[in-house]
């Protein structure tokens, strides 16, 4: 799929409330641009956990004490049940959120019983508060326990389109004239992630 398809499949599957996404890629960057826009464009508040800051509210400060897993995962289970309705609604993390989990993958190669169970519980969660949880790893990492529960989505390597805007946007911000170059500069770059091809560009700048 190209990153057009994968915005839109992303986009409905949060429409259609699949509480939780794994994103296969190993340009967590590229991916994280790409759903923090579909998260702002449906206007939802986007959380991010790793195991270095904790979860954390864009633009806020992390909450202590949540680098791993399970802690981070038991403030998405915080919620409240509306006395007029009975509908749950998140209090940490509120509804009509997105979280990106992008050093969860590592804890499902070998995953104890207790992330497995808080896992089904966040994900049968997230379909009552229409709140997601999107995992980004560069390889798929998934117990049988939880194969079902999870859509997956692969991302293709950068297409020549999105290679050529890179392009020129590197060499317009360093004064470099393509002079009919870019057709060359981009055979090079078939094959390479955004950041490869960022950092090959820039070694043949300083060469």
């Amino acid at each position: 799929m190209t990153s057009k398809e994968i915005s839109t499949r992303i986009t409905n599957c949060i429409k259609a409330g699949v509480s939780c996404i794994y994103a296969v890629s190993h340009e967590e960057a590229r991916v994280q641009k790409q759903i923090t826009d579909i998260a702002k464009d449906l206007r939802y508040s986007i959380w991010s956990w790793t195991t270095s800051v904790g979860m954390q509210q864009e633009c806020c400060q992390p909450l202590d004490k949540t680098q791993d897993p399970i802690p981070a995962l038991n403030v998405f289970m915080m919620h409240n049940v509306s006395g007029a309705t009975g509908e749950p609604r998140g209090t940490t993390i509120a509804n009509k959120s997105i979280v990106m989990l992008k050093d969860m993958h590592m804890f499902l190669r070998h995953p104890v019983p207790n992330l497995i169970r808080k896992l089904k519980d966040c994900i049968a969660l997230g379909k009552a508060t229409n709140r997601h949880l999107i995992i980004i790893g560069c390889a798929l990492e998934l117990p049988p326990e939880l194969s079902k529960e999870i859509t997956v989505i692969e991302y293709n390597l950068p297409s020549r389109e999105e290679l050529a805007d890179m392009a020129k946007s590197l060499a317009k911000s360093a004064k470099v004239d393509l002079d009919g170059e870019l057709d060359h500069v981009l055979d090079a770059g078939s094959g390479l992630t955004i950041t490869e091809f960022e950092d090959a560009c820039a070694i043949a700048k300083v060469e």
